[in-house]
């Protein structure tokens, strides 16, 4: 299951509002429930719910760790959310690309800010090299993303 730092989302449901795509779901860090996010497409803020303030300091520090090691222009808990449901949509493409024979898939890293990639946008791959490799896989079939990565495993999805 897609997480970044040890923080995923569990009972995700998403769905379509004025503004656009909505999800909502639990929170989870090192396998606990810590709180609830809602974005609620609306056209206004997500709604980020910790239950206590030692999980709170926790959360935000791993969220600081994680902005602190990609930079980005809005470094705050939405955005953080934001990259981690992009990561469970690519989780997604890649179990459907596996149950297709497809090895691998390449697309733009949802890590860093101002890729030119359309959200979404991947490539299936069936590759016999190693795939291990993952440099000599981006350099192959990442040539149409500025900042290309190869998801070979679900552990790839752990950042």
């Amino acid at each position: 299951m897609a997480s970044i730092k040890g923080i995923t989302l569990k009972s995700i449901k998403e769905f379509q509002d004025r503004e656009g795509d909505g999800a909502q779901g639990n929170v989870y860090m090192d396998g606990k429930k810590i709180g609830w996010y809602n974005n609620p497409a609306n056209g206004g803020c997500c709604d980020i719910d910790i239950f206590d303030k030692e999980n709170q300091k926790i959360f935000n520090s791993r969220v600081e760790s994680l902005f602190a090691e990609y930079p980005h222009e809005f470094e705050d808990e939405e955005i953080f959310f934001c990259i981690l449901l992009m990561l469970f949509d690519l989780e997604k493409a890649y179990k459907k690309a596996l149950k297709k024979g497809f090895s691998l898939i390449v697309t733009e890293s949802v890590l860093h800010e101002n890729n030119d990639a359309v959200e979404g946008a991947y490539f299936r791959v069936r590759y016999d090299g190693d795939l291990k490799d993952k440099d000599a896989i981006c350099q192959k079939y990442g040539e149409d993303f500025k900042n290309p990565v190869a998801f070979t495993s679900l552990d790839d999805f752990n950042i």
